[in-house]
């Protein structure tokens, strides 16, 4: 069981204290930016979804899921901090797996030995920790999580707010009111940790990039944060990678003062590249791309594996991308299939069950908003816009790698709502930017 009597008293005092904190914040920095109204109805939707996450666990996946495994894993280090906090509990925080009497403990759950995975264990690590603030409250550590979560998406909006002097609906639906976003990442999961921090890390890429005193303080930051994602979920930082080298190299390319040495500054990069990829090919490091297309495929295949199992043992949620040939150029040739369905299905007739009813209407929604976006601003408008602007190109990029890679292997609808998140986010939010005037936009660069 997730929620307890304890619950009913712990956590209205949390949504209180958290709601005070909220106010602090808006004060400091939000009044000018987003009103008291969208902020605080924001803050609501992230309390409420921690609440009716726990419900749907607890009474829709009896099981309580994943979710029910971090938390009883959490419990157990909570116990264990209290009653021998000096030698079990650092002992505990230095070991990478579950021991076996910690799995005994913990053998009446469902799919029990998954909690001895080291991605999994760091969760359960996380929760217990915060356990302790919460008195081992599910309510309590759920809503300091999503409150996690949503500090990351009110410092990310602030920055591109602060960048673009501009905001508009789209920017704000994309931050506070995506259902799939405001209600997977709420819970006691890896996705409200991981949506925290890529959110944070992205803030420290744009904090880096202005070359200030303060960047080596971002520097620090992201250590946590690169830990912890690629701990719980490698792919996120992997999908983070190529989009910052992007955006690095577009803002370092818009900063330099003089046409010639914009020019230089290509010639370099592109006889870099070529040097580079030609040295790769031909003295004998090809096994480095063997090496990766061959893990790849194993865990693609394994994903894909899995998820179909589920998907047929929970009544056909899941999907196919036809026959795949596991090669780089199959991959390519799967990558828009992959962003489809990570986009635009489930597709309404597709649906089965309550849950997948609303991803398909959402699926429906960012069908329809892409296309009023691209034909507000025009599609060649958009490939200038992503080619020349550095913000746009990062989280666009960041969207297209992320939302491949997820559509790729999820092969289950279920799933696939709560992976996506990431990308779905920053998708939006590179429609929203889109749509913003290029002369606002130019004054800032």
């Amino acid at each position: 069981m997730l929620l307890s009597i304890k619950d009913i008293i712990i956590g209205p005092l949390f949504a209180l204290g958290l709601a005070w904190l909220s106010l602090l914040i808006w004060r400091k920095w939000f009044a000018n930016k987003l009103s008291i109204y969208i902020f605080f109805t924001a803050f609501a939707l992230k309390m409420i979804s921690a609440v009716l996450y726990g419900f749907v666990y607890q009474f829709y996946y009896t099981d309580g899921g994943d979710t029910g495994g971090y938390f009883a894993g959490g419990t157990l280090f909570y116990q264990t901090l209290v009653e021998k906090p000096l030698h079990h509990g650092w002992h505990f925080l230095q070991q990478s797996n579950l021991s076996n009497d910690f799995l005994l403990k913990l053998s009446h759950l469902p799919d029990y030995h998954l909690l001895n995975i080291s991605t999994t264990f760091l969760m359960i690590k996380i929760t217990g920790i915060v356990n302790l603030l919460t008195f081992n409250s599910y309510l309590g550590t759920a809503m300091l999580m999503s409150f996690f979560s949503f500090s990351g998406l009110l410092a990310l909006y602030y920055q591109i707010v602060d960048r673009f002097k501009q905001s508009n609906t789209v920017l704000l639906f994309a931050f506070f009111f995506i259902p799939s976003v405001c209600f997977w990442a709420s819970g006691i999961m890896k996705d409200t940790i991981t949506l925290g921090c890529i959110c944070w890390l992205s803030v420290a890429l744009f904090q880096i990039a202005k070359m200030n005193r303060y960047s080596w303080l971002w520097l620090l930051v992201c250590i946590p944060l690169v830990y912890a994602i690629i701990v719980l979920k490698y792919y996120i930082f992997l999908s983070f990678l190529p989009a910052a080298c992007i955006f690095l190299l577009l803002q370092s390319y818009q900063n330099l003062p003089t046409l010639p040495l914009k020019g230089l500054f290509t010639l370099l990069l592109v006889a870099t590249v070529a040097i580079c990829t030609f040295y790769i090919y031909e003295f004998r490091l090809k096994w480095i791309t063997e090496v990766a297309i061959n893990k790849l495929v194993s865990q693609a295949e394994g994903f894909q594996n899995w998820h179909s199992y589920v998907a047929e043992k929970e009544g056909g949620s899941g999907y196919t991308l036809g026959k795949v040939a596991f090669t780089w150029w199959g991959l390519l040739q799967k990558m828009p299939a992959s962003i489809n369905v990570s986009l635009f299905r489930p597709y309404l007739w597709e649906a089965n069950n309550p849950l997948m009813l609303v991803s398909a209407i959402e699926s429906l929604f960012t069908l329809l908003i892409t296309l009023w976006v691209f034909l507000k601003t025009g599609l060649f408008q958009s490939l200038k816009k992503i080619l020349t602007n550095p913000y746009i190109a990062y989280f666009i990029i960041y969207a297209i790698v992320f939302l491949f890679a997820v559509g790729f292997t999820s092969y289950n609808f279920g799933a696939l709502v709560r992976y996506k998140i990431p990308g779905y986010l920053f998708y939006f939010i590179a429609l929203s930017l889109l749509m913003m005037q290029p002369a606002n936009v130019r004054n800032e660069l």
